[in-house]
């Protein structure tokens, strides 16, 4: 990284992308070698955060794209996180925390770069972080549903009542702020909530 700040004024597009992969990814093999499970993830996107206001408040393209790269790791650590045995308060749980701090992550990276005008490699960035990170909540809420009402035996009924109300809470946020790609996701989610209850039981 300070190879990486000492050259990149000379503007040598390559050198500064690989210098600036270089210390993205032994920073990132620093925080696997120290780090494992849900802090693992967290340290990810930290770093991720961290990185991309980097990228935006010093101008540099090469490290807002490391760093999105970092993030979506991140998400994917996330994703396949294990629920552990302290993970079973609905909503109050490590788990969906560390979900949530990834969709506000998203979001924050997203606004970002509404702030700027981004050159052709990056251009559109902004929605589909958007598009992600409503994905992303989505599946969560989804997940935690699923792991916090599954010993009530009432899971798939809360289940379908979110699967109903999400998407129409994320149509008309994009219809308020134009984001057709918002639109277009909840038109699937809707179609997959129809299936979900034309498939729930009727209860006793």
């Amino acid at each position: 990284f300070l190879a990486y700040a000492l050259v990149d004024r000379l503007e040598y597009k390559k050198i500064n992308y690989t210098l600036s992969f270089l210390g993205s990814g032994l920073l990132v093999s620093a925080a696997a070698w120290q780090y494992e499970g849900k802090v693992l993830a967290f340290a990810l996107l930290l770093i991720a955060l961290i990185g991309s206001s980097l990228g935006y408040l010093l101008k540099r393209e090469e490290l807002r794209v490391w760093s999105l790269a970092i993030l979506f790791a991140a998400i994917f650590k996330s994703l396949f996180e294990p629920y552990g045995s302290a993970d079973k308060v609905f909503l109050f749980n490590a788990k969906f925390g560390l979900m949530f701090a990834n969709c506000a992550v998203l979001l924050f990276v997203g606004w970002m770069y509404s702030l700027f005008e981004a050159g052709e490699f990056e251009k559109g960035v902004e929605k589909v972080l958007q598009i992600i990170a409503a994905a992303v909540l989505w599946f969560a809420v989804s997940w935690d549903i699923t792991v916090g009402f599954a010993p009530y035996g009432n899971a798939q009924n809360f289940m379908a009542f979110w699967w109903v109300i999400y998407p129409v809470a994320l149509a008309w946020i994009g219809f308020a702020g134009k984001r057709r790609g918002l639109m277009q996701l909840s038109v699937l989610l809707v179609c997959a909530s129809l299936i979900k209850v034309l498939i729930l039981p009727y209860a006793s």
